[in-house]
C-alpha cells in the first residue's frame, strides 16, 4: 500500500484529491487545516485563534481571550430594543457601575442567562429599588397616607430626586443569586446589602466583588432564625466599614454551610418552580399566624438608643416573588424584628394549594384573580402589625409577565409590591 501511494504521489500533486479511494482516513485528518494545531505538537510556540472575520490569526493571549470570548446575555440585551422601551433596563443600560459588572469575571455566570430571564430578573431588581427610593423620599409623609390602598404605581418614569440619606441596611429574603442585591449594592455602595437564601450549592462568587454585599447561608423558615438575623442585624449595623468583615464572612458561611440546616427555600430562577415550598412546612405557618406575636411583650418593647444610634437611615427587608407561604412568613418575621426593621417590601409569587385552597376557590366563584385576593389579603395583614401606620400596593406596569409572554407589563402582569413601613 504504501509503495503504491508514492508510485501515485510522482505522478500527481494531490493525491488524495484525484484517488480518495486510495488514501486512509487518518492521511486525511493529519493534513487537514483545522487541525493543524494537533500537528504543531507540544513544541509549538504559539496556536491559531479566529478572528473577527473567521480566519485563522496568531495573537498574544489577551487578544486570545478578546477573540475567544462568547457573546453573553447581556450583550445582546444592550444591543436590543427593550433598553430603550422599558425604563427599568434603560437604567441599567445607562448606569455609571454597568461597565464595572460586564468586565467582572465573578458577575459573568449572572450575566448569562437566557435572555428573558436575565431581562425579568434585572426589571424586577430596579422596580425593587423605585420602591426602596420611595421609602428614603417619602418617610415623613407616610403618616398622612391611608392604612391600605391598592393603587396603579403613579411613576411611570425613574425617581428624579435620589435620596440623600442612604438606607441603613438592606435585607434581602430567599434572594437567590442576589440580581437585587446586587443593584441595590451599587446603587448605595454605603449600605450593608444582607443576601439570605439556604441553597447551598448556589454559586455566590460574585459577593466577594462587593464589599458591602453580605451573605447568609439560612433557611428562614427554621426556628430560631429570627435570633440569627437580629445579630447578624446589629453585627452589620456596626460595621465601620464592610470591607473589614470580608474575611469574617467567608470564614462564617464556611461554618453555617455545615451547621445549618439543608432545606427547601431556593431563590435561584432556574429552580424556581414552586413546587418546593409546599414541602418542610408546620402548622402555624398561615397568613393569621403572621400576626400573632403582635402583642408579645418581647417583640413589642421599643426601640433602644443602641438600636438606632449608628443608622443614618432605615432598615428595609425585601423579599421578590416568595412562593407561598414564604410571603406570610415574610411578615411573621417582620412583625418580632419590627424593632429592628423599619420597612418591608414584599412580592407575592405562587399560592400555596393547602393554605390558600379556600381564597382560590373563593375568588374563581367570585370571577376574581386569585393572586389579586392573595395580595391584599397579605396587604391586611401587614397592616395589622403592631407599629405599622402605612401600607401600600404597587402595579409596576414595566414589570414582566411571568408568563415569559413577549409583551412586558400591562393589566394581565402579575406583579405586585406591598410596601409596609413603621414610621
Amino acid at each position: 500500500m504504501r509503495a503504491k501511494l508514492r508510485e501515485i504521489s510522482s505522478a500527481t500533486e494531490h493525491p488524495y484529491v484525484r484517488a480518495p479511494f486510495l488514501v486512509p482516513h487518518f492521511t486525511f485528518f493529519l493534513t487537514s487545516p483545522r487541525n493543524t494545531q494537533v500537528m504543531s505538537g507540544p513544541h509549538s510556540q504559539s496556536k491559531p485563534t479566529i478572528d473577527s472575520g473567521g480566519k485563522n490569526c496568531y495573537g498574544d493571549d489577551n487578544n486570545r481571550e478578546l477573540y475567544q470570548r462568547k457573546k453573553r446575555s447581556v450583550e445582546y440585551l444592550l444591543e436590543g430594543t427593550s433598553v430603550r422601551t422599558n425604563r427599568h433596563l434603560a437604567r441599567f443600560a445607562s448606569a455609571p457601575y454597568l461597565q464595572r459588572l460586564l468586565n467582572d469575571p465573578a458577575m459573568s455566570n449572572m450575566l448569562s442567562r437566557s435572555g428573558r430571564k436575565l431581562r425579568k430578573e434585572i426589571i424586577e431588581a430596579y422596580g425593587l429599588l423605585d420602591r426602596v427610593e420611595a421609602l428614603l423620599l417619602h418617610s415623613d409623609s407616610f403618616a398622612s397616607q391611608p392604612p391600605v390602598a391598592a393603587a396603579s404605581d403613579p411613576s411611570s418614569q425613574p425617581l428624579m430626586n435620589l435620596p440623600q440619606t442612604p438606607p441603613a441596611l438592606i435585607i434581602d429574603l430567599c434572594s437567590g443569586k442576589g440580581y437585587s442585591s446586587v443593584i441595590i449594592a451599587c446603587e448605595f455602595p454605603s449600605t450593608p446589602v444582607l443576601m439570605v437564601d439556604n441553597n447551598h450549592k448556589m454559586k455566590v462568587d460574585h459577593i466577594e466583588s462587593l464589599s458591602n454585599l453580605h451573605f447568609m447561608l439560612a433557611d428562614i423558615l427554621k426556628d430560631g432564625f429570627e435570633e440569627r438575623l437580629c445579630d447578624e442585624i446589629d453585627r452589620l449595623m456596626l460595621l465601620p466599614q464592610p470591607s473589614q468583615q470580608r474575611a469574617q464572612n467567608r470564614s462564617d458561611k464556611k461554618l453555617e454551610g455545615k451547621s445549618e440546616g439543608l432545606s427547601f427555600v431556593n431563590g435561584n430562577f432556574d429552580q424556581q418552580l414552586c413546587t418546593p415550598c409546599n414541602d418542610g412546612l408546620k402548622s402555624g405557618d398561615g397568613v393569621s399566624d403572621a400576626v400573632n406575636n403582635s402583642n408579645d411583650p418581647a417583640t413589642t418593647s421599643p426601640p433602644t438608643t443602641g438600636d438606632n444610634f449608628f443608622r443614618l437611615g432605615p432598615v428595609v427587608m425585601v423579599g421578590m416573588h416568595l412562593c407561598g407561604q414564604l410571603s406570610p412568613h415574610a411578615i411573621h418575621i417582620y412583625s418580632k424584628l419590627r424593632h429592628k426593621i423599619d420597612s418591608l417590601i414584599l412580592a407575592p409569587c405562587c399560592l400555596h394549594k393547602i393554605y390558600d385552597a379556600n381564597l382560590k376557590l373563593e375568588a374563581k366563584l367570585a370571577g376574581r384573580d386569585p393572586f389579586d385576593d392573595k395580595v391584599k389579603q397579605l396587604a391586611q395583614t401587614l397592616g395589622k402589625v403592631s407599629g405599622v401606620i402605612d401600607v401600600n400596593i404597587h402595579y409596576d406596569e414595566s414589570f414582566r409577565s411571568n408568563t415569559f409572554r413577549s409583551d412586558e407589563g400591562g393589566s394581565g402582569c402579575k406583579n405586585a409590591l406591598i410596601v409596609g413601613t413603621r414610621y
